[in-house]
């Protein structure tokens, strides 16, 4: 489900826009976004978030993973963030 530990799959657009122009990559990571703002139903709370934005980088577009060991790192610092804000 939607807030947990686990990503949402990623959208192919921004992979497709970033190899056609071979644009520089900036990864952000939010963190309990789900928990200050729900869209369905229309919700808001109050609780603690963190955006981390992480080191930009123009990726080696000549790899075929290039977007899935993008998504990995991200994981991988998501859940750091994740677990000091809901420890």
């Amino acid at each position: 489900g939607k807030g947990g530990e686990k990503f949402l799959p990623f959208k192919q657009g921004a992979k497709i826009i970033a190899e056609k122009f071979q644009l520089k990559i900036q990864p952000m990571v939010l963190i309990n976004s789900i928990k200050i703002f729900n869209s369905k139903p229309l919700e808001a709370y109050k609780a603690r978030t963190r955006l981390v934005m992480l080191e930009s980088y123009t990726p080696d577009f000549s790899s075929p993973t290039w977007y899935e060991e993008l998504q990995e790192r991200m994981q991988k610092e998501y859940l750091k963030h994740y677990h000091e804000l809901n420890a």
